[in-house]
Formats: structure tokens, sequence, C-alpha cells
């Protein structure tokens, strides 16, 4: 715990780890007594714990032909979704959330970042670019849908194939996605605010609701008004200041890319 704490690493294992009569064992993690990922400072940086360990690999695994990719990418892939799903029927948090396993969907960004360097996918027309973005705003429209019809099927269905299907048909899109919003300038700012909200928001969510409570007017904030207040206020108290740490960082870093020059 406390090293998962202090150095995020290994952080995605007490997120998801039960204690139940002295016995240890992965998931379900709602059933440990008592439970163990309220104890972390940040419990949604379970995912920063599986990026880190991705890049204690990916310097040999970038390495690597594509060819030789995609097949440990199939060997993986038969782990999770024919031994873990298929054959034990494996839940939460071995669906999606798990180390080594999920290495499988850093190598498939691999395979993509190579294929978007690809001359035909460089010089596509503008307008076929729309083409896919009509496609993911689609999957992501659909999926709850399709979700809820796959869950009649069993949980195979529902918890492996439908999710691994989905993943995979945005995953084709992003590269052309990519060309698409290269040069917004919108979408550099969401990628630049969304990880700071993302691990912030729930302990900044947790004391405005605290502070909106002994307020007046209680429940104007359980208005969607209310609530739109709220979330400004997240996204103002919890980007702010790490943009401007990172902007600080940003101008040290291309002073000291000068005076090496």
């Amino acid at each position: 715990m406390y090293v998962s704490n202090s150095v995020i690493f290994g952080s995605d294992i007490v997120m998801f780890s039960k204690v139940s009569d002295g016995l240890y064992s992965l998931g379900p993690y709602w059933e440990s007594e008592p439970l163990l990922y309220p104890l972390l400072l940040v419990p949604q940086a379970w995912t920063l714990g599986l990026e880190l360990c991705f890049y204690i690999f990916a310097p040999f695994i970038v390495k690597l032909r594509s060819s030789s990719l995609i097949w440990l990418l199939i060997y993986l892939w038969t782990i999770k979704y024919g031994v873990c799903g298929f054959i034990y029927g494996f839940s939460d948090p071995l669906t999606y959330r798990s180390m080594p396993l999920e290495i499988s969907f850093f190598i498939l960004g691999i395979l993509l970042f190579r294929f978007s360097k690809l001359n035909w996918v460089l010089n596509i027309r503008p307008w076929i670019l729309f083409i896919p973005l009509f496609f993911c705003f689609f999957v992501f429209t659909a999926s709850p849908v399709i979700h809820e019809k796959a869950s009649a099927f069993g949980f195979f269905i529902s918890g492996y194939l439908t999710p691994l299907i989905l993943v995979i048909s945005i995953s084709f899109c992003i590269p052309f996605l990519f060309r698409l919003t290269q040069k917004s300038r919108i979408d550099s700012n969401i990628g630049k605010y969304s990880y700071p909200l993302y691990l912030d928001h729930i302990l900044v969510l947790t004391y405005l609701g605290l502070i909106a409570e002994v307020l007046p007017w209680t429940e104007f904030w359980h208005t969607d008004l209310g609530a739109l207040l709220l979330l400004g206020s997240l996204l103002f108290i919890t980007t702010f200041p790490l943009v401007q740490i990172a902007n600080v960082v940003d101008r040290y870093r291309n002073r000291f890319k000068k005076s090496r020059k």
C-alpha cells in the first residue's frame, strides 16, 4: 500500500484486490473486507499503474517487427479471450483492467501508429477522413444497445467479445481521426485538460459536494444549473494549476534545449 501510493506502481493490483477471511485474491474487489481501493490516495490512478508497467517493456516492444507484434497480440488475446474468458469465465478486473494482458492494447496502439505513417494514409483525401469520424460516432451511440442485446447471449459475449469488437472497430478509425484533428487547437486542448480532470475529479467533486451542502439554496445545487456550475468549478480547480505547472515545465525545457544548441 505504501509503495503503490508513493510510486504508483502496483496501484492497479491494490485497486482490484480482495481480502476475505485472511485470503487474498484478485477480484471481485467490491467484496473485500475491508475494501482496499479507498486506501489509495488517487484510486483512479490504477490506469497509470498499468501504463507505467507497459513503459518498462516499451523499449523492447517497439523494436519488434510488426509481424512479431501481431503474433504477440494474437497470443495475448488467446489467453485473455480464449482461456480467461471462454474457458474459465473470469470477471472484472480480468475482463479489461489487468496486466500483463492489457499490454495487448498498447501493442495495438503501436501497430496503429505504424499504420498511420503509411503513404496512402498520409495522402488520403480530407473529405474521406470524415467517414471514420461518423463511424466512431455511430459505434459510441450504438454501443449501449449492442451491449444490452449481447447480454442475452451470456457473459462471454457481453463481457469479452462485444467490447473487443467495439475496441477494434474504433481502433481502425484512430489513424484517420489523428489526420483529421492533428492541426486542431480544440483537440489539443481536450488532450491537455482531460488527464488532470480525470485524476482529480473524484477528490474535487467530493469536497465541492460537501461545500454545496452547507451553502444556502441547497436545492439549487441539485438542479441542472447547479450541476453545471459545479462542473465549471471542477474544470477550473483541477486543470488550471496543473496546466500552469506544465507550461512552466515546458518553458524551462525549451530553454534547456536552446542552451544545449
